[in-house]
């Protein structure tokens, strides 16, 4: 039977439509596949970081809790019997090895021994306390340093994995991230390695300042030149707000022009100078943690040689 043009026209357009809907709702369901295949992926993936987040952050509160008690302890030493030392001090030593146990599942040897060797630190001190008969703020500071290398081990576990969540989260909804330096500004609730940053620098800067158990930065050293008293307060409030005294890592731009001269010349310079080594947003300053080892470099500079120097150790 022949057909019209118009009639062979119509039949012709017809079959192209329906194979260019099929091969787009072929298109379309292999999409669609794809996009729930990665979200259930996604989801078990948060289901298993949820849990590990939650088993690291119990080490982390019980590593807090530990360095509280023995920070207060060498303090007043006098004020601890051997017998509060241990109903004290080792029943919260006992918790947080208690929580390693339960957390090696999520750590590599290495974090694992790394944690371990800060339990033993502990131990160590707990037992000097009770024949102590003042107070040792080298062993506080001592304390400190492995409180700090314990505290970046669990952050670098906890934040990696975070983000590269939230990295894949990004890319499944189509949503660009801007990761240029020029528009970086002072994180809000996201975490970076913080923890170890600060303690990879401590041993630079411990003769230098130290931070008071009220979050203040204290100098150890007369006659710093004022910008670097000032880079070293936003750094001394970001090694506070790391270790939960203070509510917030920035300073406010009025506090550091109270560190310098008060005026607008020399907190231009300031910024000038040391500009580099700070984030700024809305007059706060903080200071990131890929940028902590060149910012101190960078003091280095104007102070007395050696006084900053790299630990070789």
């Amino acid at each position: 039977m022949d057909l019209s043009p118009e009639v062979a026209g119509a039949i012709v357009g017809g079959a192209i439509g329906i194979g260019s809907a099929g091969l787009t709702a072929g298109v379309n369901y292999v999409t669609t596949k794809r996009r729930l295949r990665s979200k259930n992926q996604r989801r078990l993936a948060e289901f298993y970081l949820d849990k590990k987040v939650d088993t690291l952050s119990t080490v982390h509160t019980r590593l807090t809790e530990c360095y509280s008690t023995l920070g207060s302890a060498l303090e007043n030493p006098t004020d601890y019997s051997w017998e509060r030392v241990r109903t004290d001090i080792y029943s919260e030593i006992d918790a947080l090895e208690q929580a390693i146990v339960v957390s090696d599942i999520y750590l590599s040897s290495e974090q694992e021994t790394t944690l371990r060797e800060t339990v033993e630190e502990y131990r160590s001190v707990a037992d000097k306390i009770a024949i102590l008969e003042n107070g040792r703020q080298d062993m506080i500071d001592d304390l400190f340093g492995a409180t700090e290398r314990a505290g970046g081990t669990l952050a670098d576990e906890i934040n990696r994995p975070i983000r590269r969540l939230e990295q894949a989260g990004s890319r499944d909804e189509g949503e660009d991230s801007d990761d240029s330096t020029e528009s970086r500004t002072a994180p809000t609730s996201e975490g970076d390695a913080g923890w170890a940053a600060l303690a990879a620098q401590r041993q630079r800067i411990r003769n230098v300042f130290r931070i008071t158990e009220d979050g203040r930065t204290e100098f150890q050293v007369d006659g710093l030149d004022p910008m670097v008293r000032a880079f070293f307060t936003v750094l001394g409030r970001r090694y506070a707000f790391e270790r939960d005294l203070a509510e917030s890592p920035t300073v406010d731009e009025s506090d550091l022009r109270a560190v310098l001269d008060g005026t607008d010349r020399s907190f231009e310079e300031f910024t000038d100078e040391a500009g580099d080594h700070l984030l700024s947003d809305d007059s706060e300053y903080y200071v990131e943690a890929e940028d902590i080892e060149a910012g101190i470099d960078w003091a280095a500079e104007y102070v007395e040689e050696g006084l900053l120097a790299a630990d070789d150790g």
